[in-house]
C-alpha cells in the first residue's frame, strides 16, 4: 500500500527498510540536506519508489486553517496530501500524528512501521518481566521474615491468625526491579482497629529491634521499613474467611491473593505485565493521590475479563460513563456515583476502580487510542505526551501534609480550586498541573487572559439596559448582548498569590517555569495534566 513520508521519516534510520511505494512533497525533498541521502532518494524517485506530488491549493488551505501554529508550511503540505489522496502517514514527529489523530488522519512511527504488534508486546515483555534470581529472591527474603515473625508471636502468644506476602509478589505479576514488598498480618476478629495497631508494632520491634520503622497511613496506621534492601510494607488487618465478617478494608487482601491464585494462568501473567507497564510508562498506575489511576489488582481483574492487554484497551476506550464491570454478576447490584465501575470478585459492595477519576479514564483511553492506532513501544517506555511551548504562570508553595500521599492530594486540589476561582474572574485558566517538587508544591497555569461574557437577549430590555451601563464595549451577536474581557499577566499573578493565601494559608512565590529543574516524571507528569482530550459524557 501506497505510503506518504514526511522529512522526519527519511531521516529515520529505519527508512531503506520501508522504502517501497513511497510519496512525497517537493518541500520535504529541499529539507534533505545531507548529500549521500540526497543522492540515494534521487536514485530511488528514478526507479519509482518514490513519488513527487504536491497537494492542490484547495486542500493545503483547508488543512492550514486547522493546524497548529508549531507545523511548519512543509508539515502542513504533506499532512495535505496524506489526506487529499487517503493514505497513511510515516512520520516521528509526534505533534504531525496527534494532529493527523483529529483529522482522522492514520499516522504512525517510521521506525516501527514494519513491526507487527506481537513482536512489539513480546519485546516489551522480555524487557521488564522479573527474572528467575528475582523471584527466588523475593521468595527467600519474604519468608526469612515471616519466619521470624511467626517465632515472635508463637513466644508472646500474640492474638494473630496469619502472616502473609501479599500484592504482585507471592504472584510474579510485577514489573522487574521491584523492591517493595506487602506482608500482611492478620489478627483475630476479637480485637479492634487499635488493638491490632499496637500488636502490629509491638511484634515488629520485638522482632527486629534493630530496624528502623517510620509509620504510614491507609484507612489505618501500618509501619514501613528497609530489609534486605526492599521496601516492605507491614500492614495490620483482621484475618477472615468471609467477606460478611469484614471489619476494615486490608482484610479483603486474603480473598483477593485466593481468587487471583484460582484463576490466573501464565499467559494471564504476561498480559498483567505488559498492561501494569503501559499505566506506569503513561503515570496512569496507582490508586494514591497522586496517579488517580488502576490499582495493581484492577489491572489484574481487567486482564482476567478481557484476556489480552490489546483486547483490554479495546474495551475500555468504548466503556461508556458509570457502565459497571464485573467478573461474577452479583446478586443485588449496588449504586455507585464513579465515573469507572469495576465490581470486586470477592465483594460485590466494592469498586476496585473507585480510584480513577473522569480525567484519568479519558486521558486513558486517548492513550490507548494512539497506541492501537500507532503500535509503537514507545508508549512502554517514553514520555509521549506533548511537549509544552507555552507562556506559563508558576507558583511555588509550602504544602502542609502528613503523608506524601496527603501532600499530593493537598497541591492537586488546591490547584483545582484556584483554576475555578480565577475563572470565575475571567481569566480562563485552560490548562493547570499542581505536583510536589522537592518538598514543595508546585503549580503551574496557563491562562488565555481574556474571556467572553454572554449577555441577556435584546428582548430583556431591562437586564440589556444594565449589561450596557456596566459593559461599555458591549456588542450584539444573535440577538444577544456580549462583552469581551482582556486581563493582564499581572492581575493573574496578584489575584493568584491572594487565593492561594486564602485557600492554604501559605504564601505562594512566582517562579519562572523554563528556570525550574524538573526531573523526567515530573515533566511528564505536567504534561499530561495539560492533556485534554475529547470525550463524551
Amino acid at each position: 500500500m501506497q505510503k506518504v513520508f514526511d522529512t522526519s521519516a527519511f531521516l529515520n534510520r529505519f527508512f531503506f527498510n520501508d522504502i517501497e511505494n513511497v510519496i512525497t512533497t517537493n518541500s520535504v525533498l529541499l529539507e534533505i540536506k545531507n548529500r549521500e541521502q540526497k543522492m540515494q532518494i534521487e536514485n530511488l524517485i528514478q526507479r519509482g519508489k518514490i513519488q513527487i506530488q504536491d497537494p492542490s491549493k484547495e486542500i493545503f488551505i483547508q488543512i492550514r486553517a486547522k493546524a497548529p501554529k508549531m507545523l511548519s508550511r512543509t508539515d502542513v503540505e504533506v499532512v495535505a496530501l496524506a489526506k487529499e489522496l487517503n493514505l497513511e502517514l510515516h512520520t516521528d514527529d509526534f505533534m504531525m500524528r496527534k494532529f493527523c489523530n483529529d483529522l482522522k488522519i492514520k499516522a504512525c512511527p517510521i521506525a516501527y512501521a514494519m513491526q507487527d504488534n506481537e513482536n512489539i508486546l513480546d519485546t516489551v515483555y522480555e524487557k521488564i518481566k522479573p527474572t528467575k534470581e528475582e523471584l527466588e529472591n523475593i521468595k527467600k527474603i519474604s519468608k526469612e521474615i515471616i519466619a521470624k515473625l511467626n517465632i515472635t508471636v508463637k513466644k508472646e502468644n500474640y492474638p494473630i491468625k496469619k502472616i502473609i506476602l501479599a500484592g504482585s509478589s507471592p504472584r510474579g505479576t510485577f514489573i522487574s526491579n521491584k523492591k517493595d514488598l506487602d506482608i500482611f498480618l492478620l489478627f483475630d476478629l476479637s480485637l479492634t482497629v487499635e488493638d491490632i495497631r499496637k500488636y502490629n508494632e509491638l511484634i515488629l520491634r520485638k522482632t527486629f529491634p534493630k530496624i528502623k520503622f517510620r509509620e504510614e497511613y491507609g484507612e489505618h496506621p501500618y509501619l514501613k521499613a528497609v530489609i534486605d534492601d526492599h521496601n516492605i510494607d507491614f500492614v495490620p488487618g483482621f484475618y477472615i474467611k468471609n467477606i460478611k465478617e469484614r471489619k476494615s478494608s486490608v482484610d479483603r487482601t486474603p480473598l483477593h491473593l485466593a481468587f487471583l491464585n484460582k484463576h490466573q494462568s501464565e499467559e494471564i501473567k504476561k498480559q498483567v505485565i505488559i498492561l501494569k507497564q503501559f499505566l506506569k510508562n503513561n503515570l496512569l498506575y496507582g490508586a494514591d493521590q497522586k496517579n488517580n489511576g488502576f490499582s495493581g489488582y484492577l489491572t489484574e481483574l481487567l486482564i482476567l475479563e478481557f484476556k489480552t492487554f490489546e483486547n483490554t484497551l479495546k474495551e475500555l476506550i468504548d466503556i461508556e460513563k458509570n457502565k459497571y464491570i464485573y467478573i461474577n454478576k452479583p446478586k443485588i447490584m449496588k449504586k455507585f456515583d464513579d465515573y469507572f465501575v469495576f465490581l470486586d470478585p470477592t465483594d460485590e459492595s466494592r469498586n476496585v476502580a473507585s480510584a480513577v477519576s473522569k480525567k484519568t479514564m479519558s486521558i486513558f483511553k486517548d492513550v490507548a487510542k494512539r497506541y492501537l492506532n500507532e503500535k509503537n513501544i514507545d508508549f512502554f517506555f517514553k514520555d509521549i505526551y506533548p511537549k509544552i511551548e507555552k507562556d506559563l504562570v508558576c507558583f511555588i508553595i509550602k504544602i502542609d501534609g502528613k503523608t506524601e500521599d496527603s501532600n499530593w492530594g493537598i497541591v492537586k486540589g488546591l490547584t483545582k480550586r484556584l483554576a475555578n476561582e480565577l475563572n470565575t474572574k475571567h481569566y480562563n485558566v485552560v490548562n493547570h498541573s499542581g505536583i510536589i517538587h522537592e518538598n514543595k508544591g508546585l503549580i503551574i497555569l496557563e491562562s488565555k487572559l481574556k474571556d467572553t461574557l454572554r449577555g441577556p437577549e435584546l428582548k430583556d430590555t431591562k437586564n440589556s439596559k444594565a449589561f450596557k451601563a456596566k459593559h461599555k464595549t458591549f456588542y450584539i451577536k444573535d440577538n444577544r448582548l456580549y462583552c469581551d474581557v482582556n486581563l493582564s499577566k499581572e492581575a493573574l499573578v496578584k489575584d493568584s498569590k491572594k487565593l492561594l493565601k486564602s485557600l492554604s494559608n501559605n504564601s505562594a512565590k512566582l517562579i519562572d517555569y523554563k528556570t525550574i529543574k524538573l526531573m523526567p516524571e515530573e515533566l511528564k507528569r505536567i504534561r499530561k495534566d495539560f492533556l485534554n482530550p475529547k470525550e463524551k459524557d
